[in-house]
C-alpha cells in the first residue's frame, strides 16, 4: 500500500488534501461545539436566573401582603423561634407564618416544577427553615427514615454549605454547583428575599445539569456526522477530481516510454491551454524532433557513399 502512494502522484495529492481537511474540519466542528456548549450553558443559567429573580420578588411581595392585611406582623414575619413538631425525624418546625404560605406559595412555587430540569423552587429564611417546600417533597410518612428523608422536606432547616451561603447571599445572584441527593448534578441558583427592605432569606431554584448535557450530547452527535459526511463527500470528490486532473498526465507518462523504446509515430495531442497542454506540446515537438533526427540518420550515407541500406546488403 506504501509502495503504491509513494509511486502515485494523484493519490499522494489527494491524500495530502484529504488530511489536511481533516485536520479543518475537526478542529473547526470542535471550535463550534465548544463556543455553542458554552452558550447552552450560559442560556440555561440566565434561564434559571430570571425564575430565582421572580420567585424571589414574589415571595417578598406575598409575605409584604399578608403584613399589610395582619395576616400575621412583620415581627412574626422574621420568628426564629422556631417551635419543634414532635414525631418526626429529622425534626420538623412550625411559625408563626407558615400556615400562611402554606396557602399562597405553594402552588406558586410547584409552577416552577413543571419544567422537568427544575428540581425544586422553595423560599428559604435566613436561618435555612423552608416553611413550604413543594409538593413532590411532602410525600407522605412511610416510617422509612431514608426514604422519608428525601420525600418530606418541607418545615424542615437545612444547614448544608450550599444552603447557608445561598440565605447568606444579598446581592443580586449566588450560582453553586452540588450533587442533588449526593447523585444529580445540579446548579443552585438562588437571588435574595427583602421583607420591607430587609433581608428575609432567598428564593432557589435547582436544576439538573443533565437537561443542558443532554443537548450538548445532541450537538455533539450532529457535529460528528456531520463531519464523518462532509469529510466522506469531500475526500471521494477529491479523489475524483485528482485522478479526472492527472489523467493526461498518466498517458504521457505511457507516450513518454514508448518515445523512450523507440516509437516515434504516435502523436501527442490536448486541447487544453493550462500547464499539462504545455507539457503535451513539449513532448509533441520532442516527439517531432527525434523522428526527424532518426530519420536523418537512416538517410545519412556511409564513407563508401551508399546508404546505411545499401551498405548492409550482403555481396553477390
Amino acid at each position: 500500500m506504501f509502495d503504491f502512494i509513494k509511486t502515485s502522484l494523484g493519490t499522494k495529492i489527494a491524500l495530502s488534501i484529504s488530511i489536511f481537511l481533516v485536520v479543518m474540519v475537526i478542529s473547526g466542528a470542535g471550535c463550534i461545539y465548544v463556543v455553542q456548549a458554552a452558550r447552552i450553558d450560559e442560556q440555561f443559567i440566565s434561564k434559571v436566573k430570571n425564575l430565582s429573580g421572580i420567585g424571589a420578588q414574589a415571595i417578598g411581595r406575598v409575605i409584604e401582603n399578608a403584613i399589610e392585611k395582619g395576616a400575621f406582623s412583620e415581627e412574626s414575619a422574621f420568628d426564629n423561634q422556631y417551635e419543634q413538631i414532635s414525631g418526626f425525624v429529622p425534626p420538623k418546625y412550625t411559625t408563626r407564618y407558615d400556615s400562611y404560605l402554606d396557602k399562597e406559595i405553594l402552588k406558586f412555587q410547584d409552577e416552577f416544577l413543571k419544567d422537568p430540569a427544575i428540581l425544586y423552587a422553595i423560599a428559604i429564611d435566613a436561618n435555612g427553615y423552608v416553611p413550604t417546600h413543594n409538593s413532590r417533597f411532602q410525600k407522605d410518612y412511610t416510617g422509612d427514615n431514608q426514604k422519608d428523608y428525601y420525600g418530606n422536606r418541607t418545615k424542615r432547616i437545612f444547614n448544608d454549605p450550599i444552603t447557608v451561603k445561598a440565605i447568606q447571599n444579598k446581592q443580586e445572584i449566588s450560582i453553586q454547583p452540588y450533587k442533588f441527593d449526593s447523585r444529580i448534578d445540579a446548579w443552585d441558583i438562588s437571588s435574595p428575599v427583602f421583607v420591607n427592605g430587609k433581608h428575609w432569606g432567598c428564593f432557589s431554584v435547582g436544576y439538573q445539569a443533565q437537561e443542558p448535557g443532554n443537548i450538548k450530547l445532541s450537538l455533539f452527535r450532529l457535529l460528528f456526522v456531520g463531519s464523518i459526511m462532509f469529510l466522506g463527500i469531500s475526500i471521494s470528490a477529491v479523489y475524483f477530481i485528482v485522478k479526472q486532473s492527472l489523467q493526461p498526465l498518466i498517458e504521457f507518462t505511457q507516450t513518454a516510454t514508448h518515445l523512450a523504446d523507440g516509437d516515434m509515430e504516435r502523436k501527442i495531442r490536448s486541447r487544453r491551454k493550462d500547464e499539462i497542454g504545455q507539457i503535451a506540446d513539449a513532448l509533441e515537438r520532442l516527439r517531432v524532433s527525434m523522428k526527424a533526427a532518426m530519420d536523418r540518420l537512416v538517410r545519412k550515407p556511409d564513407r563508401s557513399g551508399a546508404s546505411p541500406q545499401q551498405s548492409k546488403a550482403k555481396p553477390l
